[in-house]
């Protein structure tokens, strides 16, 4: 939360910080299971892809979506080096990997979900101006 609070472009945006940060508990817990070995489900991608369509709503842009990914795993690697002492070697290499694999792929499924809801507006926006252009008799009839 400190890192996006300090980007100005994020925090421009007026989302509540339990919504801006509402999604992250997720993604770690995700990102636990895939570092335990354990697969992304359908239901994790579908969660992300749900996010994507709620920053999309709430005025985010794909870069956005992006820099708040990329101050995730900053601030991840930030916790690494700050317990590097505290951290089994064996496994700081792999998890690691596999905790920065995972935020990329649920990252592409917000993306996702972010320009499925876009175009889902618009497709929206369009119908409703076509209603509106329509003469009062097509409209009746349609």
């Amino acid at each position: 939360m400190q890192a996006v609070k300090k980007d100005s472009e994020i925090s421009s945006i007026p989302v509540p910080d339990s919504e801006r940060k509402e999604h992250v508990p997720l993604l770690l817990d995700v990102a636990t299971d895939v570092a335990e070995g354990k697969e992304l489900t359908a239901e994790d991608r579908k969660a992300y892809v749900r996010h994507g369509a709620i920053r999309y709503r709430q005025g985010y842009t794909v870069p956005l979506l992006i820099r708040e990914a990329r101050l995730l795993q900053a601030s991840l690697a930030d916790c690494v080096q700050r317990n590097f002492t505290a951290i089994e070697m064996n496994y700081l290499v792999p998890d690691t990997i596999h905790f920065m694999g995972t935020i990329d792929a649920l990252l592409e499924d917000s993306a996702r979900g972010f320009i499925q809801q876009a175009n889902a507006e618009r497709m929206s926006a369009r119908r409703r101006s076509k209603k509106k252009e329509l003469p009062e008799s097509d409209a009746k009839a349609s």
